[in-house]
């Protein structure tokens, strides 16, 4: 559980290093307690935070633009692309959609979605 200093480690080991690294998370190599070897993705600390303080200060930049080199709606196109990023810091989103994925394609028989 998490906080709780008692409760049991979730895997039986854990890599020190990353396995790869990306801006919004970093991949593990973990064992679990029977013996299997995962990839773990780990967010990186921070990140949602740093988004979104990244936002704001483009938010700002945009609407100083708005109208005077661009005739589009800045802001709107912003907030497309900044909902998008939130939805990528949602790992848990991204497991269903990694599960419905290989549902998807289980029919194929030769590919499997991890």
């Amino acid at each position: 559980a998490h906080g709780d200093l008692n409760a049991e480690p979730l895997f039986a080991a854990l890599s020190e290093t990353c396995l790869a690294s990306a801006s919004l998370g970093q991949v593990y190599k973990a064992t679990t307690h029977d013996g299997r070897d995962l990839a773990v993705k780990v967010q990186r600390p921070g990140a949602l935070r740093q988004c979104l303080l990244d936002g704001a200060v483009i938010t700002l930049a945009l609407r100083a633009l708005q109208g005077r080199y661009w005739n589009g709606d800045l802001l709107a196109i912003f907030d497309e692309v900044a909902a998008g990023v939130v939805e990528e810091l949602d790992f848990r989103r991204e497991a269903r959609n990694s599960e419905a994925f290989g549902a998807s394609i289980a029919w194929l028989g030769y590919a499997r979605v991890p």
